[in-house]
């Protein structure tokens, strides 16, 4: 068996066919609910919106987080921390743009920057009834350079 390693600078994704016009337009409003959440460390903005087996996971945690209270508990302790950090102590920065997933073409993400230079992208799946099933935390692939800003605030 002949096994091959991709690196991420090698790699690319094939997207999938562009979302439907209303379905854009949903999952650019949840995606700002969250990045609304982020910005002003607030679940309140974003919570209600979450499916109760809602998954949380990243490519930088071993385990997803799975279930609305346990990623509720997760954020609310993130956020304490970030709370807790000395007044004018840089923060990442969320911007709202769009990537190429196999999912679709110019999939809304969040684009997470830090000192200038981009970390990461957040993407959510809505399931039927248009709560949040799935936030997941990009680093590797797509790139976060490949994200395209968008000029929404």
């Amino acid at each position: 068996m002949t096994t091959y390693i991709v690196k991420p600078s090698d790699a690319w994704i094939v997207p999938g066919p562009p979302l439907a016009t209303e379905r854009q337009d949903l999952l650019v409003s949840r995606t700002l609910c969250l990045k609304a959440a982020f910005d002003d460390l607030d679940l309140r903005h974003v919570s209600n919106l979450f499916a109760e087996e809602i998954v949380y996971e990243s490519q930088a945690i071993a385990q997803p987080i799975t279930g609305r209270s346990n990623l509720i508990e997760f954020l609310g302790a993130k956020f304490k921390t970030v709370r807790a950090q000395p007044c004018g102590s840089e923060r990442a920065l969320l911007e709202l743009g769009t990537v190429d997933l196999v999912a679709a073409k110019n999939y809304p993400i969040l684009i997470c920057s830090y000192a200038k230079a981009r970390m990461a992208l957040f993407a959510i799946t809505l399931d039927h009834s248009d709560k949040i099933a799935r936030i997941d935390i990009l680093t590797a692939l797509p790139k976060p350079e490949d994200a395209r800003g968008l000029s929404v605030s």
